[in-house]
């Protein structure tokens, strides 16, 4: 299932929306493109309808000093290919501002411990930064350190929600291609990803879609480590459009789909996570997909696109495992990337932790879930700032755009709260994050299943 893939270049695409195209030829060349090239995963007769578009990055890796590339986890979804491509250029735009902006703005992010700057602009200091239980640390191969008050560390500027002030934060908990400088005596007490980052043509709209996603991690990752209910949808007149695609898309004996409610207690958005399962059994057995949006059915068909790419994303994953045993570790322990945890998940033998934890019989009406909706970007803007401060969380955001990206006419915008849960490595949970009190005790489980 979906082990081939076809290459296309920009230069070589015709066809195309006339925008999507320039697009193409400005952004992928094996040569000097953000992108080397873009693939086209095929799909078999059980998969649905949508096109996956997988790009192969650049070598950015190499000018941090790495040896290998990260797991940037870029890919574009939709039921058209142009859909699918914007997606994926999109998504590649967010990764390349990570892996730069410090280059960008290194004379902006001092070099300091928090002790030196806490009276001019430190968003938050070591003393309500403890992400993980002493037993946590104390585990053999623990990857992070705790972070202290005289550890040096590196600062990045950006402006607080409440009043527009100026903030420094720590760059390890923002930036996805921030090296700490272990050299200097910087510790690495946490990981970033690009969740909470979004990139647009319109600025408000990239900053409309980082909001979701801070709120959308948030939820998804109280849900996996507590004991929230995940309630099934049933579909109805709210969503029937989606109910319309899922009967138009899917094949019949195909590839199962199953919507279900993930509840954030206090941050106002609607959080669908969909689990896509073999009729059979078979590889890829399971996988989640997840999306928000102040429109439920909208935030269904992001969780949607998402979980139809899995069976793709973990066809890769696997293949990298069965030519590298390590790449799928036996330790639940051990799983310290994003690919690991989905290619785990394809295998049958370990479909039944997704099914204990997104059961069918806990349902709810989709005309009874919170009536939140869209209203206009500048409004949901407004909304979404809302409920970040309604809710006491404090917020920092971030103009990740560069000059080339600017260039190609986008904007990049990233959020950061140090009051709601990040995506953590699958097996490497914030499990003493305050956060988990509002979803009840958090408990070391199996690792996450989300790419």
């Amino acid at each position: 299932m979906a082990a081939e893939a076809t290459l296309v270049s920009g230069a070589r695409a015709r066809g195309l929306d006339p925008r999507v195209a320039a697009l193409l030829d400005r952004m992928v060349s094996p040569l000097c493109g953000f992108d080397k090239s873009m693939a086209f995963s095929l799909r078999d007769g059980l998969m649905p309808r949508i096109e996956v578009v997988i790009p192969q990055f650049a070598a950015l890796h190499r000018l941090l000093g790495l040896e290998r590339p990260l797991s940037y986890h870029i890919g574009g979804y939709g039921l058209r290919a142009e859909e699918a491509m914007m997606r994926a250029l999109g998504e590649t735009l967010e990764r390349y501002s990570h892996m730069v902006i410090s280059g960008f703005r290194e004379a902006q992010m001092p070099f300091v411990p928090w002790r030196e700057i806490a009276a001019s602009g430190a968003f938050f200091g070591p003393a309500d930064f403890r992400p993980f239980t002493d037993a946590q640390y104390e585990r053999e191969g623990f990857p992070f350190r705790r972070w202290g008050d005289d550890d040096p560390i590196t600062w990045i500027r950006g402006t607080t929600a409440a009043n527009g002030a100026d903030v420094l934060v720590p760059a390890q908990a923002v930036v996805v291609g921030y090296v700490p400088r272990q050299s200097g005596g910087e510790p690495w007490f946490t990981a970033a990803v690009t969740t909470g980052s979004a990139a647009h043509t319109d600025p408000r709209r990239a900053l409309r879609s980082a909001l979701l996603e801070l709120i959308e991690v948030d939820t998804t990752m109280g849900h996996w480590y507590s004991g929230e209910d995940a309630r099934r949808i049933v579909l109805d007149s709210r969503v029937q459009r989606v109910a319309d695609l899922v009967a138009r898309d899917v094949p019949a004996h195909g590839l199962t789909y199953t919507f279900h409610y993930l509840r954030n207690p206090d941050l106002e958005a609607h959080v669908v996570a969909c689990v896509v399962r073999s009729p059979r059994g078979e590889i890829p057995a399971c996988g989640v997909g997840v999306g928000a949006d102040l429109d439920l059915e909208h935030a269904m068909y992001k969780a949607f696109l998402e979980a139809s790419a899995i069976p793709h994303l973990a066809m890769i994953g696997l293949q990298q495992s069965w030519a590298s045993p390590d790449s799928v570790p036996d330790d639940l322990m051990a799983f310290g990337d994003l690919d690991q945890n989905v290619a785990f998940y394809a295998l049958p033998a370990n479909a039944h932790v997704i099914e204990s934890r997104f059961g069918m019989d806990d349902e709810v009406a989709a005309a009874d879930l919170p009536p939140f909706a869209a209203a206009g970007v500048d409004r949901d803007v407004t909304h979404l700032l809302g409920t970040f401060a309604r809710a006491g969380k404090r917020l920092a955001i971030f103009d990740f755009t560069t000059p080339d990206i600017s260039d190609l006419g986008f904007s990049i915008a990233r959020c950061y709260s140090p009051d709601t849960l990040s995506l953590c490595l699958p097996s490497y949970p914030h499990l003493a994050h305050p956060r988990y009190r509002a979803y009840g005790s958090p408990k070391e489980t199996y690792p996450h299943p989300y790419p």
